[in-house]
């Protein structure tokens, strides 16, 4: 069965629902912006052999939910799916099995950008594997969105290369305790302003990463850009590495004061 080309506006329950044992379903650029917070605004639910392709929730409970209630819902594929503006996260995946995909985005939700959770009687989410999740909140002042990426309850996953920011709790949380083999590589991209170093002087320049590392264990490379071609700072050592901001020593060997960009690049596979 393949649903595909449907705009679903305003509704009294779900905008598009695959339920209770359905299979071999492909739901192909799909766009449901329910307006109503107790329904998801995409579901499948008890289903396995489904496929999702350019699929987008808006203001629903959920935007997309992958759930196991009465049954197991497994073996499901995304593919450019997007959860954007619900009540509660964007994409929930809850005791569901055998999901993968990539290009998986919630952004501007109350809760989760993505919620990976287990039933109350701690049936877990199992080979989740995710490659390149997008979670944050871009509404500034506004924002609302708790957590970027948040797995609380699954045996085995891996998320490729996520970003995660503008959250106003974490931007990536791993609850431990209820969740193993998790396997989660995070990229972070942030820039700070040197200030104006003096002449052959040195400034220990510090940039704050957006989303806080479980530890401090990453890797992070430097890069400094002046606004011009004829002179340029230079990267010294590292000073200082923490999970929320990393340190670095810049040099001015020129004969004049200097300001310029400090660029990181860090990255943790844990």
């Amino acid at each position: 069965i393949v649903l595909e080309d449907v705009q679903i506006g305003t509704t009294s329950h779900a905008g598009v629902a695959v339920n209770d044992g359905a299979h071999d379903i492909q739901l192909n650029n799909i766009n449901c912006d329910v307006n109503n917070s107790a329904w998801d605004a995409v579901a499948v639910r008890d289903c396995w052999d489904v496929q999702l392709n350019n699929v987008r929730g808006r203001r629903g409970q959920n935007g997309v939910g992958i759930s196991s209630f009465v049954g197991v819902c497994r073996r499901i594929q995304l593919n450019n799916v997007v959860g954007e503006s619900n009540n509660v996260s964007g994409v929930l995946l809850f005791a569901a099995e055998d999901v993968n995909g990539g290009n998986v985005t919630g952004y501007n939700n109350g809760y989760a950008g993505i919620n990976v959770a287990q039933t109350g009687g701690g049936i877990r989410c199992k080979n989740i594997s995710i490659a390149n999740p997008s979670c944050y909140d871009d509404r500034g002042g506004g924002a609302l969105q708790d957590y970027g990426l948040v797995v609380a309850g699954c045996a085995g996953a891996a998320f490729g290369k996520g970003r995660y920011h503008g959250n106003t709790v974490r931007g990536l949380s791993i609850i431990r305790s209820v969740s193993t083999a998790i396997d989660v590589d995070v990229i972070q991209r942030k820039s700070a302003d040197t200030g104006s170093i003096a002449a052959t002087s040195s400034a220990v320049v510090t940039v704050i990463w957006d989303t806080q590392f479980e530890d401090d264990e990453y890797d992070a490379s430097a890069e400094v850009f002046v606004a011009t071609s004829s002179i340029a700072l230079e990267i010294g050592h590292m000073i200082a590495k923490t999970p929320t901001a990393v340190s670095f020593l810049v040099r001015n060997t020129t004969a004049g004061a200097l300001t310029g960009t400090l660029s990181v690049v860090a990255s943790r596979r844990p």
